[in-house]
């Protein structure tokens, strides 16, 4: 849809789209913040004007040093895993602490960043 078709025009361009490129860059709807997570998986339409899906892309979650409990509660949730809000609470505390000293979230496309079910 409208992703591959700016690919294909950044490569017969020879012009990279930017990842923060509104609609087509890769991070359009990539998701860090602690609230930002929690409120757009509570109100998807709150934090974004329309369905990845409606453009044939998904939204993504990326833990970083502004990641909250809400965003690993849904990784956790991701990899059918469960967790306590104890075991949340120290998560977060893991995720901040070693996201931190890089000065940025975990690499794009490690496990670090995930893929939410379709609500």
């Amino acid at each position: 849809m409208l992703p591959a078709l700016a690919a294909l025009v950044a490569r017969a361009s020879g012009i990279p789209v930017p990842a923060c490129a509104p609609v087509v860059g890769s991070r359009a709807f990539a998701h860090e913040s602690g609230v930002h997570v929690d409120g757009t998986l509570k109100a998807p339409r709150a934090y974004e004007p329309y369905d990845p899906a409606d453009i044939g892309v998904q939204r993504r979650l990326v833990l970083g040093a502004q990641s909250g409990r809400a965003s690993l509660r849904a990784a956790a949730a991701a990899f059918d895993l469960d967790v306590t809000e104890e075991e949340l609470v120290a998560l977060v505390e893991v995720v901040r602490s070693s996201a931190v000293p890089k000065g940025r979230s975990f690499a794009a496309g490690s496990r670090s960043s995930y893929q939410v079910p379709a609500a």
